[in-house]
């Protein structure tokens, strides 16, 4: 379920109890234990996630990024 769709879910039962009620999703957490990168990276695939890891520092792990080529 996506955060727009558990907005609308509970807004929907909380019709019950008061007017026009608005509610606010935020994700908090990501409950994954890896990523999976695919595409133009040296070695793509599964990497699990080590604590609060940047982008940057995922694709280091997957050996960067392949060089770019201009199509002939």
């Amino acid at each position: 379920m996506t955060t727009t769709q558990l907005r609308k879910v509970l807004e929907d039962k909380y019709k019950e109890f008061t007017v026009d009620p608005f509610v606010t999703v935020r994700l908090e957490a990501i409950a994954s234990s890896e990523v999976f990168l695919v595409g133009q990276v040296s070695r793509p695939g599964a990497f699990p996630l080590n604590g609060n890891e940047t982008l940057l520092q995922i694709l280091t792990r997957a050996g960067g990024l392949n060089r770019f080529r201009r199509p002939q």
